[in-house]
């Protein structure tokens, strides 16, 4: 079984937002988007895009994928993180935002069973046990 993806290269696929993906024996549940912290100091559709951030529509859907597989996959891979994650990132706890999609992922990560989650849009390689990991320059084996 596998999720929707776009084909970016010869060799280069992205994963749709909110699909389930079976690579190597593993259940991937992908969910891409997030918020541009400077957002109100970019111009749209140049530096940043309205549709950073999955809509409802596609959270539900998400959910009801998730659903499918009895919210059990391997690993979840996004770009944001869980609401709940966000203080292990910032010196100042009056400056922490979340979003809708934080929000989302407080919820699957109480939801669902997953061996790890990875997530980038800290620029960190940090571990929060036990089953987060902050990923940006290192290369991770999926086992």
């Amino acid at each position: 079984m596998g999720g929707q993806v776009r084909k970016l290269g010869e060799n280069l696929f992205q994963l749709c937002r909110g699909h389930i993906f079976r690579l190597e024996g593993n259940y991937i549940f992908a969910m891409g988007g997030g918020e541009s912290p400077d957002m109100d100091q970019r111009e749209a559709q140049g530096a940043w895009w309205e549709r950073e951030l999955p809509n409802a529509q596609e959270m539900e859907q998400a959910r009801e994928r998730l659903a499918q597989y009895r919210n059990v996959v391997d690993y979840i891979v996004t770009h944001d993180c869980p609401a709940t994650l966000q203080k292990n990132f910032s010196k100042d706890e009056m400056s922490l935002h979340a979003n809708p999609l934080n929000l989302f992922f407080d919820e699957i990560s109480r939801e669902c069973r997953f061996k790890q989650w990875y997530f980038g849009c800290y620029h960190a390689d940090k571990r929060i046990p036990p089953y987060h990991t902050a990923v940006f320059r290192q290369l991770i084996a999926l086992r």
